[in-house]
């Protein structure tokens, strides 16, 4: 253990030599000011002493654990990133540089916009492949194709495989696509950090061709929360830029609890990993085949199978409400009152299950179990339908999201809106897609759309302004 995982070596080292701690933080390794579950972990709660290397400029135990996730994920380079996933998108967009013109996927999470606040680039949208009920899966190569001849000067593209859903993109062939045009790409692949450990689970971004690609290590694998990793892929041009980028973005103070975490979560994974994977994944084959079974649910990978998607993680349990007298919401309420289970997330047509390398069998059985009871319960209807999104606004962007975000708004009517600038991020769920984001121009046909998923009773992320109205951009 000690020389795979040097990190943590490095601190059960200072641990058992250290005597009086005359350093940060302010505990000083005390247990008096925390109840007994924390005193397990206050004693590695550590910070850059003698021997513990320097996240900012590392030459010991730190480089070295950096160099073995390297190794294992097939990086050129691998940072340590302790603000989670989106301080490595941050870093991208960063490292860019100020007016950088970047391909976005349309579902990409809402770090990417925050990146481009900070950063000041201008997106290009790349439009999103749905599944049946609306869901956000993928974008195609096509439509990056098209977007290529229709627009120049194109420096960067940042693509999110796979989905929150579960959903990988044909990234390959992207790759391939973009690297023709000379572009480099970024992959938020928060939630694939697994792939990497078994090889009949989907392809790896890194593997794929992409030039930086960030794991949210801690959604999938073994980690503390927020521990996430920037990999800088073998082929990418000017790798400095991004790293530079992460060093300049994060703390000086970086906690040593989830370095430990992540360094002793790739040795694991390299010594357990595709067993437990393998493990899974049977897991996972038999009961979407049990769950698809229950009358009022839906569970089958062919349903995902779409344009643009090429393979499907395995963990991901998307469960689909069919003509059931519940909808999600009420269905992810019982389960979490009458049976004790927690889903991830709930929407009105469905309901997504994580499921870790380290659940058993009897956790299966008791989701497939609860299902079928309430099932049995609820009774059944003819399903509710799904809002169809709009047609994509033309032109897209008429602010960055910098110049967005920095403009005085003010908040008026919905149907006043039409032809004004948005000045706030709307995203319906489902499809989990941004219909509009502030800098864009409101057409008429997506206020309806918001109408009528106001009418239906979907769920909106946004709407700071009053009830019923849009916060604009003023004089827009």
């Amino acid at each position: 253990m000690t020389a795979s995982a040097p990190l943590y070596a490095a601190i059960m080292d200072y641990c058992q030599k250290a005597g009086t701690r005359l350093h940060m933080p302010g505990h000083a390794g005390s247990k008096k000011a925390f109840p007994e579950p924390f005193h397990s972990i206050i004693a590695l709660d550590l910070t850059e002493v003698q021997g513990l290397d320097d996240l900012h400029w590392p030459s010991g135990p730190i480089e070295t654990a950096q160099q073995l996730t390297a190794q294992a994920f097939g990086a050129r380079k691998s940072r340590f990133l302790v603000n989670g996933a989106t301080s490595g998108i941050h870093s991208f967009f960063l490292g860019l540089g100020e007016k950088s013109k970047v391909l976005v996927a349309r579902n990409a999470h809402r770090a990417f916009y925050t990146g481009m606040v900070l950063s000041g680039a201008f997106p290009v949208y790349i439009p999103c492949k749905l599944d049946a009920s609306g869901l956000a899966l993928a974008v195609d190569e096509h439509d990056i194709a098209t977007l290529l001849s229709e627009q120049s000067n194109i420096d960067a593209a940042a693509l999110v495989s796979p989905s929150y859903f579960g959903s990988t993109c044909c990234i390959d062939r992207i790759s391939k696509l973009l690297h023709d045009h000379a572009i480099v790409m970024m992959v938020d692949e928060a939630h694939g950090g697994h792939f990497y450990f078994h090889p009949r689970y989907p392809q790896t971004a890194l593997a794929a061709g992409a030039d930086v690609v960030i794991n949210g290590l801690h959604k999938t694998l073994p980690v503390m929360t927020q521990g996430a990793c920037l990999h800088i892929g073998k082929d990418c041009p000017a790798p400095e830029r991004f790293l530079r980028a992460a060093s300049l973005l994060t703390t000086t103070s970086p906690s040593y609890v989830i370095m430990a975490s992540i360094d002793l979560a790739r040795e694991w994974m390299e010594r357990h990993g595709r067993e437990a994977l393998e493990r899974a994944m049977l897991l996972s084959n038999a009961y979407r085949d049990k769950i698809d079974s229950i009358k009022g649910f839906g569970c089958s990978i062919k349903e995902l199978m779409i344009t643009g998607v090429q393979d499907i993680d395995p963990l991901k349990i998307l469960i689909t409400i069919k003509n059931l007298a519940e909808d999600g919401y009420t269905v992810s309420r019982r389960l979490r009152q009458e049976w004790g289970i927690e889903v991830e997330w709930e929407s009105r047509h469905s309901l997504l299950a994580m499921m870790s390398i380290f659940h058993e069998e009897k956790d299966w059985e008791r989701l497939y179990q609860a299902l079928s009871r309430i099932s049995q319960q609820a009774g059944h209807r003819v399903a509710a339908a799904v809002a169809e999104p709009p047609p994509w606004p033309e032109p897209q962007v008429q602010l960055s999201p910098r110049q967005a975000h920095f403009a005085p708004k003010r908040a008026v009517p919905l149907k006043s809106s039409v032809g004004r600038l948005c000045g706030e991020m709307i995203v319906p769920y489902p499809p989990g897609i941004p219909c509009l984001l502030p800098g864009e121009k409101i057409t008429a046909e997506v206020c309806t759309y918001i109408e009528e998923l106001r009418r239906t009773g979907h769920h909106i992320q946004g709407g700071e302004g009053e009830a019923d109205h849009i916060l604009i951009v003023d004089g827009s």
